[in-house]
């Protein structure tokens, strides 16, 4: 649990501003997957899904109870497919997924790390999308209107690269996903000139982007 107590960022931490650019690039950011929850035995249940953006293979996922942005369950490393399952007896939980040195994209086959992705309870996917949501306090229905996802789609739900998914909406989905990585590392790249951590660097910039997308909501 040591590893993921690192994790936890203050809330009064500035956010990064948005370049115009960014802003543009952001608004140009245009049913498959298992997962969810499962009954068990005692009380208990299994939480599992994919964490994408592109597969993830070998993230480190774990369940935060209550919010403070720790993981308070036990972990486990993802499949190759970026599959998951944790089992918990506890009914209130945010998914948070961990990128890191051992961890590659395998839509790329290239390694990704300092990249940290979140999903609200019930989810069978961990996004950039979902992690927007919970970032932003945001509803699938706001995230998926700003972003221009495909009519239908259901963001918590959705994984491109599930075998039964129309192939028209997985790539527009994926595509968008890249975007939202794409702009938030740009910027967590300049915030890590400045002197931030990669962690910290990643979390602010994602807060900046996230409250692009609630502006746009409202």
């Amino acid at each position: 649990m040591r590893f993921f107590n690192s994790f936890k960022f203050s809330k009064d931490r500035p956010s990064l501003g948005l370049s115009p650019l960014a802003l543009l690039t952001l608004a140009a950011c245009g049913g498959g997957g298992g997962g969810g929850q499962s009954g068990g035995g005692g009380g208990s249940f299994s939480v599992g899904g994919n964490v994408v953006k592109g597969p993830l293979s070998n993230a480190l996922v774990g369940l935060d109870y209550n919010g403070d942005g720790v993981v308070d369950s036990a972990t486990v490393r993802t499949g190759a497919d970026g599959s998951y399952s944790i089992t918990t007896s506890n009914s209130s939980y945010t998914v948070i997924a961990v990128a890191d040195e051992q961890t590659v994209d395998a839509s790329s086959g290239t390694v990704l790390s300092g990249v940290t992705l979140k999903a609200p309870k019930g989810a069978s996917v961990v996004t950039p999308t979902t992690t927007l949501m919970e970032e932003g306090g945001l509803t699938s229905e706001q995230v998926a209107s700003v972003l221009g996802l495909p009519d239908g789609v259901d963001p918590t739900n959705f994984n491109p690269y599930a075998s039964n998914v129309d192939p028209d909406q997985a790539l527009a989905v994926e595509k968008i996903s890249h975007q939202v990585i794409n702009v938030v590392n740009s910027f967590a790249a300049a915030a890590e000139g400045a002197g931030a951590s990669e962690l910290d660097a990643f979390k602010a910039a994602l807060n900046s982007v996230a409250e692009v997308v609630k502006t746009k909501v409202e």
